[in-house]
């Protein structure tokens, strides 16, 4: 009775260690490829969209001038003369 105890506490033992060895072996290998993948998959389409907003920006500095904040009227020759009357 003492034996057939003893055997299956070192075939549990046996079998725990066997559960351990395929998992460091096998699943965690495949989860950190998989995380690596969805990591990169979502930094490339992050960066792609930064590129792109950065081209549009780029595009629009070119293409519209930035306009003064503030924009003065033409002063016309009949305002200067009274101006420098005054």
């Amino acid at each position: 009775m003492f034996q057939e105890e003893q055997r299956r506490v070192e075939e549990a033992f046996f079998v725990q260690k066997l559960v351990a060895t395929q998992i460091e072996e096998q699943l965690l290998p495949k989860l950190c490829f998989m995380i690596a993948e969805e990591i990169r998959d979502v930094v490339r389409a992050e960066a792609q969209a930064g590129k792109g907003l950065v081209e549009t920006l780029s595009r629009r500095r070119t293409q519209s001038p930035a306009r003064p904040r503030v924009q003065f009227d033409d002063v016309s020759s009949e305002d200067e003369s009274q101006l420098q009357a005054a």
